[in-house]
């Protein structure tokens, strides 16, 4: 008990004063355990749920996979559509550029997705 309640001293301020402090750093760590077990959803069994169930945060993190995914489906088309340009006009500064793009782009999109993506052939842009 004297890692938690401080020893006995002569001067009864001191003494009180410092059971007040060690009984508000009890209360307080109580407190944030207990805010921390029901946050994360550790006291169901007495009827406390968590704050957002796990399935629920695999739920809202697939949607926002979706999401993040579509648009770089897009933003890859956008840049495989300028690279096929750079290619028909011959354009030699720029089919660097489009390319370091496009390969920035498909690897956010295999690591977002797990596969990979089909570039369209400039034919069928």
């Amino acid at each position: 008990m004297s890692l938690l309640w401080p020893p006995t001293h002569e001067n009864p301020e001191l003494n009180r004063w410092q059971r007040h402090m060690a009984g508000s750093m009890i209360v307080v760590t109580a407190a944030v355990v207990g805010l921390g077990l029901a946050a994360t959803g550790n006291l169901e069994a007495y009827g406390v749920g968590g704050f957002a169930s796990s399935e629920d945060v695999k739920q809202v993190q697939q949607a926002t996979n979706n999401i993040q995914a579509m648009l770089i489906e897009r933003d890859i088309y956008d840049a495989r559509r300028e690279q096929c340009k750079a290619m028909r006009d011959n354009d030699v500064a720029a089919k660097p550029t489009t390319l370091r793009r496009l390969e920035t782009l498909r690897a956010e999109y295999e690591r977002i997705t797990g596969r990979e993506y089909r570039l369209p052939g400039c034919d069928e842009i």
